[in-house]
C-alpha cells in the first residue's frame, strides 16, 4: 500500500467513473498517508461548454450533481469538471479528510503566457504575484485547475 499518492494532470476529469477511482486510490493509501489532486474546475467546464454553444447544458449546470463537457482534445470523450465543494465531498466520501483545495494558478493561464512573451524576466515577477494572490485566496473555485489535498484517516 502507499503511503503518499499524487494524482496529476487532471486524471479526475479524465475519469467519468471518478468515485471508483478514487475509492481504488484512498483503499491503496495507508492510514496517514496523503494524496495530492488536481482537476478541472467549474469554471473552466461552464467555458468549455459556452466556447462550444452547448447552450441548454450550460443552463442546466447550476443544478446538476455531474457536469460534463465533450472534450474536443478526445474524439468522442468527455471531462468532468468539478467545484471545490465536488471535490471536498468526493475526498470526504472516500475516508479522506480534506486539507485544503485551492486553485493551482492564481494567475490566469493566459495572462502568465502574455507576460512571458512579451518579457522573459518578468518571471521573478510573476512568481511572487502567484504567491501573495494564492495566500490570500486559500479556497476559490476560480481557476481553471483546482488543487486538493487530503489525508486518509
Amino acid at each position: 500500500a502507499f503511503g503518499d499518492h499524487r494524482v496529476e494532470g487532471g486524471a479526475l476529469s479524465d475519469s467519468l467513473a471518478t468515485e471508483e477511482t478514487m475509492a481504488d486510490i484512498a483503499r491503496v493509501l495507508k492510514p496517514g498517508g496523503r494524496l495530492l489532486a488536481t482537476a478541472d474546475s467549474l469554471v473552466l467546464g461552464l467555458a468549455r461548454l459556452a466556447e462550444q454553444r452547448r447552450w441548454p447544458e450550460l443552463a442546466d449546470a447550476p443544478a446538476a450533481d455531474v457536469v460534463l463537457a465533450p472534450d474536443l482534445a478526445h474524439t468522442g470523450g468527455y471531462a468532468r469538471y468539478f467545484s471545490p465543494d465536488d471535490l471536498g465531498e468526493l475526498f470526504t466520501a472516500c475516508g479522506l479528510d480534506v486539507e485544503w483545495i485551492r486553485p493551482r494558478t492564481a494567475l490566469p493561464e493566459a495572462a502568465v503566457r502574455e507576460t512571458l512573451l512579451a518579457d522573459p524576466q518578468a518571471m521573478g515577477d510573476l512568481v511572487l504575484s502567484e504567491l501573495s494572490l494564492a495566500a490570500a485566496e486559500a479556497v476559490d473555485g476560480r481557476g481553471a485547475r483546482l488543487v486538493v489535498s487530503g489525508r486518509k484517516t
